[in-house]
């Protein structure tokens, strides 16, 4: 079982962000409902999307544009 430490965010699309590192996971609540569960992402991508200034550019590019296989809900 995956466990996420959510953590709210300032951004125009993502509502809150969290990262699993025992399964290299991290977890976007979008702020329409929708969340994005991504599988095999390294924690330095995590840290970059938390630290990037457009979280949502970030997101889309990097993590949703990358090679990650995810699962969605919502």
């Amino acid at each position: 079982m995956c466990e996420f430490n959510m953590e709210s965010v300032d951004s125009l699309m993502i509502k809150a962000i969290g990262y699993d590192k025992a399964h290299s996971m991290p977890r976007v609540e979008l702020k329409d409902g929708t969340i994005f569960e991504h599988s095999g992402v390294p924690e330095s991508e995590y840290e970059g999307l938390m630290a990037a200034m457009s979280k949502d550019c970030y997101f889309l590019t990097r993590i949703r544009g990358g090679n990650y296989g995810y699962e969605r809900e919502g």
